[in-house]
């Protein structure tokens, strides 16, 4: 049996996680952007789901009672390809772009 060494003269791979930190907070980004931001925003939540394709949920604060909860408030599919995204569904401002 034969073995060889690992070529050190090619490029070092960027880590995987990297990547997905990176793309997921452009996406995060564009869903922002359009959408706005909702008064009372706890958090964006991404999931990468497959290579170019994203879960994107939005929660916001609810204090009514005696216990803060989170409600999902919004939710897209997003698809991102070739510098550009699409959504289903569509993205439309609802909330100020303005930080609240």
């Amino acid at each position: 049996m034969t073995t060889t060494s690992p070529d050190k003269t090619s490029a070092t791979p960027v880590p995987t996680q990297t990547l997905i930190e990176s793309d997921t907070q452009a996406v995060m980004d564009y869903v922002m952007a359009h959408l706005g931001r909702p008064p009372k925003l706890a958090r964006v939540d991404v999931r990468q789901l497959w290579a170019g394709a994203y879960r994107v949920n939005v929660y916001t604060r609810d204090h009514a009672g005696p216990f803060a909860t989170m409600t999902m408030s919004d939710s897209f599919f997003v698809t991102a390809g070739q510098g550009a995204y699409q959504s289903e569904p569509a993205i439309e401002q609802k909330y100020d772009r303005a930080a609240n």
